[in-house]
Parts: C-alpha cells; structure tokens; sequence
C-alpha cells in the first residue's frame, strides 16, 4: 500500500487535485486510495438522467406563479431570512424585469446518488440535486487520471470510469459568453476550493473567453447597470465590458448575504441581461421543499402537463431512484411513524432549506430534533427516507497520509448541463453536454454527511463493476 500510496501523493500535487484549507496554505485535497466500486448498470441509469431534472428546472421557472411559488410559500415564512428573500427576489424580478425573466438560463446541475443496496427496491437512489455552485467536478477529473496513472503502474486491472466535467463546465459556460463579453464567477471572500474553480477559469481563457472573480459586495460597488438597456458592465484592462455570464459558485447560503449590499449584489446581477448560472428561479427550484414536491405523482403531472410525451416517459422512469420524503404538515403523525420506525430498523434524515453539507439530522437524532421545532419552524424542514447504502473497503488519505482503512460507503453525483431560452430550446451543443462527466465522495463507515469541503468525505473516481 505505501508504494500506490506514495505514488498517488505525488500525482496527485503535480497534477493538482489541491484544496486551500486557509489563506496561503494549500494540501492535497482528501482523497481515497482506490476508486470506488460501482455497479456498471447503476451508474449507467444515474447517468442516463444527467439533464432530467435541468429540464423540470425550466418548467418550474415556466410555471413560477401557479406551481413553483405556491409550494415555497410556506417554507419561506418559516425562513424568511433566505429562502423568503430569494423568493421575493423571484417575484420582484418577474414583476419588474420580464426581459431579464425570459434571458436563458445556463444550468450546471449535479444529482447526487448513493446505491441502495436494500433487497426491495436496490438501485441508484436519489440524496438531492443541486442547481447552484454544483463543485468538485475539474479535481474529480483530475484525480481520475491521477487513478488511472496508479492503475497502469500497478497493473491492477480496474476499469476507471472515464471522467469528462471539466469539458462539459468549461464547455457550457463558453457557449454563453462571446470574446466581446465576460464571464463573472461569484465567489465567496477567502474562498478555500480555489484549486477547482481555477482549473474553470484557466480551460475557459484558452477557449478565447475573459473571466473574473467577484464577490457579491464587489458587484454590488464595482459594477454597472444600465437601467434601460439592463446590460450589466465591470470595468476590465480600462474598458467598460458587458458582463455576459454570471457563474454561481457563492450565493447558496445565508453566510453569503452578510448585509443588504451583497443582496443588492444579488439583485443587479438578476435585473441583468447576463445568463446566469443559475438564475434566482433555478436556486429555488433546488430548495428540498420542491425535492419533496417532486416525489408527489399529481404534483409532476402539473408540472409536465403541454409537454411532449418523452419528456413525461422520462419523468415517469426517474422515480424509481427516489426514496419516500415527506413534509411536517401532519406533525403528529410524521412524530409517531418515526417513533414506531426503530422497532423495524427504519431511519430518517431530517433536512432543512440548506446547501453546503453539515445541516441535516440523522437516525437517533431526528426524533428529538422533531419536538424541538416550533410550529412556526417546521415548514422549513423536510423528512426523508435513509439509503441504506452499499458498503466495500477503502483507504481514505488526507494530506497524503492514510487517515482510515476499513469499511466505507460513496456518493456519486452526476453533471448535466443545459442552457434553456424562454422558448425551451437548449443552446449547448450536442457535442458539448454529451460528455460524461461525474464526481464521487467516499465517507468511512457511520458518517452520515457527504460533503467534501465541509470535512465530512474524501474525493475518489468511480471503478465498475
């Protein structure tokens, strides 16, 4: 092991698979020894709805006011501080701006799957989807390589999955944006994934396009905007040059509002005639509120009804990758199930309207967590069936030491990329948002959480099986 281990370490910082944990300090970033077994089959269906749910993103800006909104309402009273600004966010720009509600939305959408291993219903099963700052997709395929290098070297005879999503980022983002115009990546001050936005910006200059990074305060002060013509301009190299893509890698959390100027950041970047990667009505689709919706069958129908008939077919396929949710409207009974559930091995997680990982409730937690909620607070809650993921061995190394060898589980997550107009034409090409393109996270044996940056999971590729 120490030799494949040495070997990785050293890929792995020429090739650059490296996070920034504070200022002017890099590491390599958490990673895993070996690829994770996955099911050939399994992640050939995952990856068979990489743009299903970038498509139903569409419909619900479509529909914002008689389905998309009304579900949201509720939640948003019980967190008005967030998704109760981004929803009047929505509402204002809808009002006031019908030109910049109709301007395409460029989608990066990333669905997260863990393989249910259960012998009732086994298959990919869906933990979320993410709409906005989707991550780690330009280290994940570096570290592929950095994989296939140690798989060559040891002649271990693995089948790597192929891992394409730097291509197919870099690629939907340059179909949005011209040489005459500019690309705004919105980071977060003291952004620490430095490594794997940089891989974007650097593959995006070579494609002839400008980039640069702001914050939403920077934004706020350091941009302008046209009020007739809504054209959003920074000023670059002593030129006022039109800002023609917003990419949101920040804005997915209150963290990211810490006073009304980043809002008002918000607010022009919206009111704009930029694309925007996603736009306020695509954030609010990602919230778990609209998840729980989707697991309704009346409430898709809704959603899907004028569209055509494969579109519906595929709708109707993407639900046997769903576990059961529910809302906490029947309080009293969602109490009482989950009381009743540890005499027949049943969990549940508890998940509120947040991104970023470290928010949920898990197993033993969830019931006394339950009767800590205030009336008011429980709209802002969902509750989800636990996946009773597959388990195989593994080592995981953080920063280039084996941290832990034994029983793991992962979490594959799979890139779709679609650039939707008003009319619901997708601008990106066929041969740019074909491209495979994934990341996998791979926890030890009785973490609950997957997220990476948040300390919780190690990066790793995918071997099939």
């Amino acid at each position: 092991m120490a030799t494949q281990l040495h070997l990785l370490t050293l890929q792995s910082a020429q090739t650059g698979v490296l996070t920034s944990p504070e200022p002017d300090r890099y590491s390599l970033a958490p990673q895993t020894l070996a690829p994770c077994p996955i099911a050939t089959n399994y992640f050939k269906l995952a990856m068979r709805y990489s743009t299903t749910y970038n498509r139903m993103m569409y419909l619900a800006k479509k529909k914002f006011s008689t389905w998309l909104a009304p579900h949201l309402k509720l939640t948003s009273t019980s967190d008005p501080e967030f998704t109760g600004k981004l929803l009047s966010l929505a509402e204002f720009i809808l009002t006031n701006s019908p030109s910049s509600y109709k301007t395409p939305v460029l989608c990066i959408m990333r669905s997260d799957y863990m393989l249910d291993t259960s012998q009732s219903n086994p298959g990919p099963k869906l933990v979320e989807y993410n709409t906005i700052a989707s991550s780690f997709g330009c280290l994940s395929t570096k570290l592929a390589k950095v994989h296939e290098t140690v798989n060559e070297t040891f002649a271990l005879n693995q089948n790597i999955a192929s891992n394409d999503a730097t291509s197919l980022l870099v690629g939907g983002l340059s179909a949005c944006c011209s040489q005459k115009g500019v690309i705004v990546m919105v980071v977060q001050p003291g952004e620490r994934n430095l490594f794997d936005q940089g891989v974007i910006e650097l593959e995006v200059m070579k494609r002839g396009r400008k980039i640069v990074r702001m914050s939403l305060d920077q934004i706020s002060t350091h941009s302008t905007l046209d009020p007739a013509s809504n054209v959003l301009t920074i000023r670059l190299d002593g030129s006022n040059v039109p800002v023609e893509c917003v990419y949101f890698r920040a804005g997915y959390d209150p963290s990211d509002y810490k006073s009304e100027i980043d809002w008002e950041g918000r607010k022009k970047l919206e009111l704009s005639t930029a694309i925007k990667c996603p736009d306020v009505f695509g954030q609010l689709f990602g919230a778990k509120k609209i998840q729980q919706i989707l697991t309704i069958k009346e409430e898709r129908d809704r959603l899907y009804e004028g569209e055509e008939e494969s579109y519906k077919a595929q709708q109707n396929d993407i639900e046997k990758t769903w576990v059961k949710m529910w809302d906490l409207k029947e309080f009293d009974t969602i109490v009482q199930m989950v009381e009743s559930a540890s005499s027949s091995n049943t969990s549940f997680v508890l998940k509120p309207q947040r991104e970023g990982g470290g928010n949920n409730v898990y197993g033993p937690d969830v019931l006394p967590h339950l009767k800590t909620l205030k009336p008011e607070e429980r709209d802002g809650w969902v509750l989800m069936e636990t996946i009773v993921a597959e388990k195989f061995d593994n080592t995981l190394v953080k920063e280039g030491k084996a941290a832990y060898d034994g029983v793991c589980s992962a979490e594959i997550g799979i890139f779709g990329v679609t650039c939707f107009d008003d009319e619901g034409n997708d601008r990106i090409q066929a041969t740019e948002k074909n491209t495979q393109g994934y990341i996998c996270r791979c926890k030890q044996e009785g973490v609950d959480e997957g997220g990476v940056a948040a300390g919780f999971a190690f990066l790793s590729s995918i071997r099939l099986v």
